[in-house]
């Protein structure tokens, strides 16, 4: 299971994200079966050395025009400003690694100021070589914000803000081996702003998730492992005032599959398995979904790359509702270097969030509760160019289109498009 959180203010390729993607590279890469990347070669920037540390410092100013700021039914459009920025340090040790990083997006929209917002990141993370085993670990402060009619967020129409606290440990086995084995442990803590969310006083959705796993792999040829996954994931909710309808639950996890590459243009993993939730309040069923968690990577030249993803799982919601629920995405993208001056990337998703069958006790509580009124769906799709004028400045371009059919219905469409100038070092 990984925690759906809502996308940041400006224009993403997602409404709805697992929180791994908020998380620096360093962080998100200590969780085993995390999403394959592609680098595109070339176009790093240099960065500063200072002593055994690259540090790269990077600002981007965007502007364009967003219809739907609010993404609301009828919403109005209003041009938008963003500005984002970070620091990373990377050490450049043969053993051990440090790694820290900090950043922040600012977005402003003059025609409707109430949607005005700045989130920020900060992480610290790194690796210590035990013998043939390796010790991980890394913190994370995120300060982000929750906007309406996002997968999760239920009939909620107000801007919340919120922040997370997470705290992951990994300690690699005979990592590299023929047979590895991963225990893990990640704590994230959801701290709400004030407010309403469809009722409820905004911190009653504050939790704490404690995620234990253990992931072994067996490489029966060079790059092409088996890998089990067994999880276990407990989540508290410390302030809800209604013990009738207390969502806190206990999850576990049982997947198996492939990590294979095939040839050199192509790579599938492919988890899948089975996931039950129970919680500690009788009004609220268990849940039990077949779990598959799969992406591939099809790369039929060096400069082009296409991706696949497809998951379903269970999932905790971002505000107003206390039951978890099954979370549906497929995603295809495509990344492709042109003549060696520019990053051209594509993608197309579908998101759906289906609420399970409620008690009559949940279902007394608001449409919501019910499965007739929480099912979301989500329609997107967008383009991005950026093109490197050297390798300290770069000129960008995003456009951004969707449908979203939230829960009780108001269903609505958003499109942004931005320009951007980012420098970096």
């Amino acid at each position: 299971m990984a925690v759906v959180v809502a996308a940041a203010g400006r224009p993403s390729q997602a409404l709805a994200q697992v929180i791994d993607q908020y998380l620096p590279g360093f962080v998100a890469a200590l969780s085993p079966d995390t999403p394959l990347t592609q680098l595109q070669p070339g176009f790093e920037r240099p960065g500063i050395q200072l002593g055994d540390f690259t540090i790269r410092p990077l600002l981007s100013e965007s502007l364009g025009y967003d219809t739907n700021p609010q993404q609301v039914k009828g919403g109005k459009g209003s041009a938008e400003f963003a500005t984002t920025g970070s620091v990373s340090a990377a050490s450049g040790w043969e053993r051990n690694s440090l790694d820290a990083a900090i950043s922040f997006n600012s977005v402003q929209y003059p025609e409707q100021s109430s949607q005005n917002a700045t989130d920020w990141q900060t992480a610290i993370g790194g690796s210590y070589d035990i013998g043939t085993d390796v010790l991980s670990g890394a913190f994370t402060h995120l300060a982000l914000t929750q906007r309406p009619n996002q997968i999760g967020s239920g009939t909620n129409t107000q801007i919340i803000n919120y922040s997370v606290n997470d705290l992951r440990l990994n300690y690699a086995l005979n990592p590299g081996g023929r047979i590895s084995i991963v225990p893990g442990l990640d704590f994230q803590s959801y701290q709400f702003g004030s407010g309403f969310v469809n009722g409820f006083p905004a911190n009653q959705q504050d939790r704490n998730v404690v995620q234990g796993e253990v992931v072994g792999r067996y490489e029966f040829s060079p790059l092409r492992d088996a890998v089990v996954v067994v999880r276990g994931i407990r989540v508290g909710y410390p302030n809800e005032s209604a013990a009738e309808v207390n969502g806190n639950s206990f999850t576990y996890e049982v997947l198996a599959g492939l990590d294979y590459a095939a040839t050199g243009v192509f790579r599938f993993r492919a988890l899948g398995g089975y996931e039950h939730r129970s919680y500690a309040s009788s009004a609220i069923p268990d849940q039990s979904v077949g779990v598959i968690e799969a992406s591939a990577l099809w790369s039929p030249t060096p400069s082009t790359t296409a991706t696949i993803t497809a998951r379903n799982d269970i999932e905790d919601p971002v505000d107003g509702n206390l039951v978890g629920f099954t979370y549906r995405a497929l995603r295809l993208s495509v990344d492709h270097e042109m003549a060696g001056r520019a990053l051209l990337g594509v993608f197309g998703e579908v998101q759906r969030a289906i609420q399970p069958s409620s008690s009559a006790t949940l279902k007394q509580l608001g449409p919501f509760f019910s499965e007739e009124g929480g099912n979301q769906t989500v329609y997107q799709a967008g383009a991005n160019v950026s093109v490197p004028m050297n390798r300290i400045l770069w000129l960008g371009a995003n456009v951004f289109g969707g449908h979203f059919e939230p829960a009780g219905g108001g269903s609505f469409t958003k499109g942004t498009f931005l320009v951007s100038l980012s420098v970096g070092l």
